[in-house]
This record gives C-alpha cells, structure tokens and sequence, in this order.
C-alpha cells in the first residue's frame, strides 16, 4: 500500500495550486486548471495523514479544515467549491464522508481540537437518508450497522462498493480483475491507447506495477480510501474482449463473435508495434474469408469474417477511428476499426468470427 499513497501523493502535488493550495481538477476534462474538486481533495487529506510524517499531518489537517466550512446547511458538499451553496450530487455527502471517517478512525489522537469539529460534520453528512443501497450501505458501515445485499452495476459503483465494505472491517472481496495483467475487467473503459486505470489497480498491483500504472493520473487520488484486501478474482465478459501485454496493455474488442446486424465491427488499438495484414500484406479493405493478421511482438491474432447464414455482397476496411468506451477527447484517432459492411442481401444473414491465436517466442 507504502506505493499507492505514494501516486496518490505525487498526482495530488502535480495538481495543486500555488495560490490557493488546493488540488484544481476537472472530472471530464483533463486540461481544466480553474475548477476545484471537493472529493480528490478530501482523499488527498487522507493520503496525506496516511503517510504519517509530522509535515504531511499538518499539512492534511490545514486542508481538511479549508474544506470542511464548504458543507451546506443540509449536510452535503457541492462537488466544486465554485457550485456552493448548490449541491448538484445528492450523495455527494455520503462519498466525502468515507475519506473523512477513515481520518477520524485512526488519527483522531493527533487532530487535537479539531476532533469535535469534524465528527460533528461527519455527523451532518450521515443525516442524509438516501434511497439507493449503495448510499444506504455506505452509512450503514460508517456507524457500525449490517450492510445490505448489493451487487455494483459499474466500475465508479465496484469503487464504493469496495470503499464501503472496507469500512465495515471486510477485507476479502470477490471482484473481476486479471491477476497476470493487472486489469480490472468490469467494463472497461479505453483512455488513448490503453485501458483506463481504476483505483482497484493501484492496490492489487502494489509492488507489480506496470508502465501503465506508474504513469501519473488523476485517479491516483482515489486510491487514498481504499486499503490493502484480498481479491478472489472472478471472470466477467460483456461482448468480445481480449487483452495482452506488450510495450503496452493491447486490447480487441467488440460485442462479440456472432453478428445478425448488416455490419460486424472489431477495434484493435493502435498501437506502434502493432501490424495488421490482409492475406500476408498491408492493405486498408478485405474481402469475406480474408485471414486478417493483427502481429505484435508477444502475440499474434488470425481472424477471418465467415458467412454462415444468408446470402449477399460485403466490403470490408481497417481504418482509425475509437471505439465506443473511448473517453479521451479530441479528434485523434487511437483505434484501428475493423468492419465488413453488408452491401447488398437477400433475406437475414449471419455472420462468424472465426479468431485463432498464437503466442510468439521471446
């Protein structure tokens, strides 16, 4: 855990300001210098206490007091300091009062007087009564009570989940992640290249990390209320997705192997080491039955698009474009699409994927 709230403090450093002294950070854009985020702040404050140093203690108990006069009469916290008093996540509250319970929990011998303080905030976040079992559980394991039965519906809801757990004393979770890769599979998201990094990474990666995980990113922060557990992993797979490693973590998707559509569509990243042939040459269209080679240094991918149903006329491309779960902005293009279209057909058709793959010696 020493690495992880190590990023989690260096990618706080990189993105706080001189003149206000708070982490400035934007949720959906990279480059925002002008907004301040309650939450990455807070779990800062807790990275901070947890490297346990007299200058980083002090230096979290100056920033949680900042924080902390931004609590609105209800209880809740805007989610920049900008909106307040206007609090646009009702459950704002209960996700700020996870990092602040942590504190509470095990450094309250070196708050001094502000212990009364912040228990008192804590208290006022807890008298909010959500309706969502995620959020009913997060107050439940705050104030010692059972948790409900719950099962996350994505990778933000496996984050709380796994944040909430904790704080009620468990510590062996059973989530789906990669142990050989070090990727949390649920639903992955693509940011440029590579898959997004989730805080759960950071974790179970300590003293594994790949080029990937070292790079600094945002949601290093987030890490700072998650602690050292044991995972049982557990396969997950929604359409088609392979992943293996190279210079960099490479990736095919699609939403799967069997198509009934009038386009069957896989995305391969781009990647500089990676070379995708038509029939043993560079070429950019293909025809139905084609072998299409995708080569990288560690693996190499044979598929070919089979008619098995129907009759009708397709065109085949490979050209850059993102594949859905993309969330870098811009206009660059980070994918190679790979799609056979159906031109002209009589009646339904259906069409196969058939995939073979080979690992290459070192």
């Amino acid at each position: 855990m020493t690495r992880a709230i190590d990023l989690a403090i260096s990618a706080g450093q990189k993105r706080i300001s001189p003149r206000t002294g708070l982490i400035h950070l934007h949720a959906h854009h990279d480059e925002a210098s002008d907004t301040i985020p309650i939450y990455e702040n807070m779990c800062y404050a807790l990275a901070l206490f947890r490297q346990k140093t007299k200058e980083s203690v002090l230096s979290a108990i100056e920033l949680v007091d900042k924080l902390l006069p931004f609590q609105t009469a209800d209880g809740n916290f805007p989610v920049y300091l900008h909106e307040y008093p206007k609090c646009y996540d009702f459950h704002m509250g209960l996700k700020v009062a996870a990092p602040l319970a942590h504190i509470l929990r095990s450094f309250s011998h070196v708050l001094g007087e502000c212990k009364s303080r912040w228990e008192m905030a804590l208290e006022r976040l807890l008298s909010f009564e959500s309706d969502k079992p995620l959020w009913i559980n997060r107050r439940r394991a705050i104030v010692g009570e059972r948790l409900l039965p719950f099962e996350p519906q994505t990778s933000q809801e496996w984050l709380e989940h796994l944040i909430t757990g904790q704080l009620a004393g468990e510590t062996e979770f059973s989530i789906p992640y990669d142990l050989d890769l070090h990727l949390f599979t649920f639903n992955t998201q693509q940011e440029r290249g590579e898959p997004r990094p989730h805080p759960i990474e950071w974790i179970l990666a300590e003293g594994h990390y790949t080029s990937r995980l070292l790079r600094d990113h945002p949601h290093q922060l987030l890490c700072a209320p998650l602690m050292a557990f044991k995972a049982i992993p557990v396969p997950y797979q929604t359409g088609f997705r392979l992943f293996w490693q190279g210079a960099t973590l490479h990736s095919l998707v699609g939403q799967g192997l069997i198509f009934e559509e009038d386009e069957a569509t896989l995305y391969c990243d781009r990647s500089p080491e990676t070379e995708i042939l038509v029939e043993g040459r560079k070429a950019t269209t293909f025809h139905i039955g084609d072998w299409i080679t995708i080569q990288t240094p560690q693996k190499t991918l044979r598929l070919r698009f089979k008619l098995t149903q129907g009759s009708g006329d397709f065109c085949g491309a490979i050209f850059p474009s993102n594949r859905p779960s993309q969330v870098a902005k811009g206009f660059e293009a980070y994918d190679w699409k790979i799609g056979l279209r159906t031109l002209r057909k009589s009646g339904p058709v259906r069409i196969e994927i058939e995939l073979v793959q080979a690992e290459n010696p070192l």
